[in-house]
């Protein structure tokens, strides 16, 4: 009978450890993150605080895109936070500069000179729930950049 008890209780325990485990995420102090429930966003996560007056402007700016967009919390700084285990979901995505290089090509100019060019661009996501409606992804935001790059 108390082994029966003791391994009940040790199930119990690795219930309730998996559960808490489902129920929060680290947000880290370079990340953003969006929360949704049933694939519509409930909850943004954004993980820098600037400091610098013009970066508290484009803050501002960028929580009032997000509670227009019908987002119902807006949390800002790193740290542990919760959610519905088994409903809602966690995207993360990078808030630092990223690099982008595109592949390199050769143009014809007008005078007839053969061009070697290597194009680079530099991005950051300030606003995590428009990158998610979006582009989704790194992967989307890479092509639209080579749309946009290739393009001028």
């Amino acid at each position: 009978m108390q082994m029966v008890r003791d391994a009940v209780i040790v199930l119990v325990l690795i219930v309730v450890i998996f559960i808490a485990s489902q129920s929060c995420f680290i947000v880290t102090e370079w990340e953003h993150a969006v929360v949704t429930r049933f694939g519509n966003p409930v909850k943004v996560v954004l993980a820098r605080v600037m400091k610098k007056p013009e970066y508290a402007l484009r803050l501002d700016g960028v929580q009032a895109q997000i509670k227009a967009a019908g987002v119902s919390q807006i949390i800002v700084g790193p740290g542990i936070h919760f959610k519905t285990p088994f409903i809602e979901r966690v995207k993360f995505f990078d808030s630092r500069a990223n690099l982008y290089v595109s592949q390199p090509y050769d143009i014809v100019t007008g005078d007839k000179k053969k061009i070697h060019l290597d194009n680079f661009a530099l991005w950051r996501i300030e606003n995590p729930l428009v990158f998610w409606q979006t582009v989704q992804d790194d992967y989307g935001a890479r092509s639209r950049l080579d749309a946009f790059v290739f393009s001028n």
